[in-house]
């Protein structure tokens, strides 16, 4: 049998979110705080570029307003918009995001 680790343990949050099919990203009043790499892939930029910058630079111009309101409206309801990707270039995504709590941070998990 394979070694997990104990539940609850950071890296076996971090398999998980890793299998997932689709992008997964924790943000902050719209700051990206962390990804899965289906996510990274989707942005077009590896992980650790990514952390600490805005969503919104990688949403389609015309769709910022629509992204930003949904945002600070903490809505749950799918939306739609165009990302922007520097080697795929748009790229139409479906969002469902859903307020959270982690280590007292109120922060926004997408999907």
């Amino acid at each position: 049998m394979a070694d997990l680790a104990p539940p609850g343990s950071e890296d076996r949050f971090r398999l998980l979110a890793e299998a997932f099919f689709e992008g997964i990203a924790i943000t902050e009043h719209g700051i990206l705080l962390d990804c899965n790499l289906q996510m990274a892939q989707l942005f077009g930029y590896p992980r650790t570029e990514l952390l600490g910058r805005s969503v919104i630079d990688f949403v389609a111009p015309e769709h910022r307003a629509l992204v930003a309101e949904a945002m600070r409206a903490g809505g749950t309801g799918a939306y739609e918009h165009d990302m922007l990707n520097p080697h795929r270039g748009r790229i139409p995504v479906e969002v469902r995001a859903r307020q959270a709590t982690i280590d007292g941070r109120n922060v926004r998990v997408t999907a």
